[in-house]
């Protein structure tokens, strides 16, 4: 299994196990879980993630995780070609966009890329 697989099943797992706790501590849990995941990242990047895991939860917490692993896939250079929606791409392009000054230059790159090759630039 390649890192990138272990992080993003470890995320998928620790995403799960939150699920079971009350929903008001719900939000915080889930947000351990991206930072935990992804603490390579920019606070203000996982933040950003987290805001749209939880506005993706109020359709379904299976299409919300499904879709923070693939961006999470993304985050750490190996997309896993789940196929996203271009306002998912164009929301992706917008976080990259915000936090470029702070991104690894590799990371920005790579995702951009994806961002370009899936016209949502």
């Amino acid at each position: 299994m390649k890192p990138s697989e272990k992080t993003t099943s470890d995320l998928l797992r620790s995403i799960d196990a939150a699920g079971a706790s009350p929903e008001s501590s719900r939000p915080a849990r889930y947000r351990d879980c991206i930072d935990r995941a992804l603490g390579f990242l920019p606070a203000s990047t996982r933040e950003a993630l987290a805001l749209s895991f939880e506005a993706r939860r109020a359709n379904g917490l299976e299409a919300a995780a499904a879709w923070l692993a693939t961006v999470a896939s993304i985050f750490l250079g190996d997309y896993d070609g789940a196929t996203l929606s271009v306002e998912a791409w164009r929301e992706l392009r917008d976080i990259l966009s915000a936090d470029a000054g702070e991104l690894d230059m590799d990371t920005l790159t790579y995702a951009m890329t994806l961002v370009v090759e899936h016209r949502a630039l």
